[in-house]
């Protein structure tokens, strides 16, 4: 089962991302950039190499070195926003403009603090997520330039998600009776999110509603992917036992995780899944191939959604996507399919995991080597 604090923080995992450069979101056959086949253009500075742990026993050499963890596009331009969280216990905040270099700044640390780890960040390039003191973890937000903010809380936490504008900012805290649960940290004054009961909050994102738009905030509570609009207090979604929310759209659809019966390469059987709120209409997400589990991470406002298929072993993983814009409907392999039938080569190493795509419907992913990939959709090559 998938929660985000591990999943983006995992060493393991990884993601591509992709930035828009589509002024619209219309019929893709009425596109004049849809005439032509669709190709990943990757230029030098687009991928982000984490520093190598320093050698020492604790670390395995075969480990990927960094993770990436939500993108965000800037509003009506071709600009992308990300984080970047390498096994060093440093994170970094990239800022890219196709076809130019991508800028990396460093979140910095605040005096005391041994690592950090970040989630969310929003369209002007604020971050949220927490460092660690010792054994504690306390919530943070930095700025665009890279520096720290701390969160008020009484507790240790993480934030891990901030809305497309700055606000809310939400996450996940120790209560009076040293349980995790959901918390709203900005704006003040922050509190628990009801009910009480173990429970996170992974997402938030406006959703646009008849007459009205709404933060929708996602997560799990006891076990069970949850749901409501802030600042109400997390209801069950119906989905099963175990799962987790991982992402919302703006359209109020929901992507996430949901364990099922059965083993796959000595492992329970993993399904992405999606939900429609506030409907309940709900499927699950196909998977490459013949594997037998998998993950959905991410979806865009436009319905495209992005993660991991896999026939168990950690070798055979590859990153996902599902109904990309640009792309022939259904799952694909985006090692694959990159290019229309065009391998991703780069240095050798496969997309191992998709774990972001931003509004404007384009991806990001890690390969097995544990390099971030900052791709964009260009038409034609």
């Amino acid at each position: 089962m998938v929660k985000k604090s591990v999943v983006f923080a995992a060493v393991a995992l990884g993601c591509v991302v992709a930035s828009g450069m589509f002024a619209s979101r219309g019929d893709a056959n009425a596109s004049p950039y849809f005439r032509r086949p669709l190709t990943f253009q990757v230029g030098r500075g687009d991928v982000v190499v984490c520093p190598s742990p320093t050698p020492g026993p604790k670390v395995e050499s075969a480990a990927p070195r960094g993770s990436s963890g939500k993108i965000a596009s800037v509003t009506g331009t071709r600009e992308y926003l990300a984080t970047v969280n390498c096994s060093t216990g440093r994170t970094y905040l990239v800022h890219g403009r196709p076809p130019d270099k991508p800028i990396v700044i460093p979140l910095q640390l605040a005096s005391g603090a041994t690592g950090e780890t970040a989630y969310g960040v929003d369209q002007h390039g604020d971050v949220v997520g927490f460092m660690l003191f010792g054994n504690h973890e306390r919530p943070y937000r930095w700025v665009a330039d890279g520096k720290p903010i701390a969160l008020d809380t009484p507790s240790d936490g993480a934030a891990t998600a901030i809305g497309p504008s700055g606000s809310p900012i939400v996450g996940e805290a120790i209560d009076h009776l040293g349980k995790l649960q959901a918390a709203w940290f900005a704006p003040s004054p922050g509190f628990f999110i009801p009910p009480t009961g173990a429970s996170f909050v992974n997402t938030v994102k406006p959703v646009v509603l008849p007459g009205v738009t709404l933060d929708l905030y996602a997560g799990e509570l006891d076990g069970v992917a949850a749901a409501d609009y802030a600042p109400g207090a997390l209801k069950k979604l119906p989905i099963g036992h175990p799962s987790a929310a991982l992402s919302v759209n703006e359209a109020g659809r929901i992507v996430g995780d949901l364990e099922l019966a059965g083993k796959c390469g000595g492992d329970a059987i993993e399904s992405g899944f999606q939900i429609q709120v506030p409907n309940g209409q709900s499927s699950l997400i196909p998977r490459v191939g013949k594997d037998c589990t998998s993950n959905a991470l991410d979806i865009g406002d436009g319905g495209s959604i992005v993660g991991f298929s896999s026939a168990g072993p950690l070798a055979t993983r590859r990153a996902e996507g599902y109904n990309l814009v640009g792309f022939p409907r259904g799952v694909v392999d985006l090692n694959a399919t990159t290019g229309y039938g065009k391998p991703w080569a780069a240095n050798g190493h496969r997309l191992i995991y998709a774990s972001g795509i931003d509004d404007n419907g384009d991806i990001a992913a890690t390969d097995s080597a544990g390099e971030v990939w900052f791709l964009w959709l260009f038409p034609g090559s």
